[in-house]
């Protein structure tokens, strides 16, 4: 559940609004590095639905399902603004903790007596679509949707931001602004231990103002 918020001046008027943006979520598979099966898997729906293409080899079309990969993080990197590395920080951060509930749930089963192996136990994660992005604009959104448009790996779902209005004025800098937090915060999270106060990819943090000093009071706990 998401809560959104206003702040008031001191006479008691809004000085924020709510914005349409946008959200950039990509596949499981698509997150942990695309293995060759699903590489197969897209290429032939891509002969299949794109009647330029029915006429290539298979090789061919795998190759252009990985030009299209690559195509991708570039055009995310173009138009975001967010750079290659950080996003790949928070691709091996989702895949990390996919990983260890993998293993907390293994574990679980083996004090159980339960003989089941750590790659055969499927969560409902593998099958979801993860955020590598939010908070982007409603232009931004708009030229994702197009240049990104036919690529099943990916979604691009609408979201609300919080925007200041101009009578705001410092204000807006005082109060500060969220974020997506970084794979060093994730790391250096006093609350790493705790699974329902820690961290995890794609949440959002305070990263300037008072969003940011009041943090450890503002992020909660999940389920709370």
């Amino acid at each position: 559940m998401s809560i959104h918020y206003g702040v008031l001046s001191m006479d008691g008027a809004d000085v924020t609004d709510e914005e349409t943006g946008g959200e950039v979520q990509l596949s499981k598979k698509a997150v942990a590095r695309m293995k060759n099966s699903y590489i197969e898997q897209l290429a032939l729906k891509l002969r299949r639905s794109e009647p330029a293409l029915k006429g290539i080899t298979s090789e061919q079309a795998k190759q252009e399902v990985i030009e299209r990969i690559a195509r991708m993080w570039i055009t995310l990197e173009k138009r975001s603004g967010t750079p290659l590395p950080l996003m790949n920080r928070r691709r091996k951060a989702i895949c990390s903790r996919i990983e260890s509930l993998r293993r907390y749930i293994w574990n679980a089963r083996n004090n159980s007596e339960s003989d089941d192996a750590l790659a055969q136990i499927r969560l409902r994660e593998d099958h979801q679509f993860h955020s590598i992005l939010r908070d982007i604009s409603p232009e931004v959104r708009t030229q994702l949707e197009v240049e990104l448009a036919g690529m099943p790996f990916v979604r691009i779902e609408p979201s609300v931001r919080r925007v200041w209005s101009e009578s705001a004025g410092s204000l807006s800098h005082a109060m500060g602004t969220l974020g997506q937090v970084s794979a060093e915060r994730m790391e250096n999270d006093d609350r790493a231990e705790d699974w329902l106060g820690c961290y995890r990819p794609g949440d959002e943090a305070g990263v300037s103002g008072v969003e940011y000093l009041c943090e450890n009071m503002l992020r909660g706990r999940r389920g709370i």
